[in-house]
């Protein structure tokens, strides 16, 4: 695995691209976006911001790095479930959904962003 700096900026950023592609490009296979869909990518958000989190944060091992990991774990799910909660109900490539809802890495949410 590669260590990087992880910052809720860039996380964040990862985050919005995946959603672009997904909501606004040109969608291939279509279903309705629903409130357990967000709910659904929300966790896999926050796990593989963890995952990737904890496993760069082993070479700190500090209680201050613990607290900022869970801090940013809760407020990236947040950002995304407000955001996709404004999404419920309307159409989204299913293929970018289905891809959302497997990550378990940065570099997946990533992966997402270029189908």
């Amino acid at each position: 695995m590669v260590v990087r700096r992880l910052s809720s900026d860039s996380h964040k950023l990862a985050c919005f691209l995946v959603l672009a592609a997904c909501f606004l490009g040109a969608c291939r296979e279509q279903r309705t976006l629903t409130e357990g869909d967000c709910a659904a990518v929300r966790e896999r958000l926050e796990e593989a911001w963890n995952r990737d989190a904890v496993a760069a944060m082993r070479l700190a091992d500090s209680d201050e790095a613990l607290r900022f990991v869970g801090d940013e774990e809760h407020r990236i799910g947040r950002s995304w479930g407000v955001r996709c909660k404004s999404w419920v109900g309307r159409p989204v490539d299913q293929r970018q959904l289905d891809c959302l809802s497997k990550v378990q890495t940065i570099d997946d949410v990533y992966e997402c962003a270029g189908q």
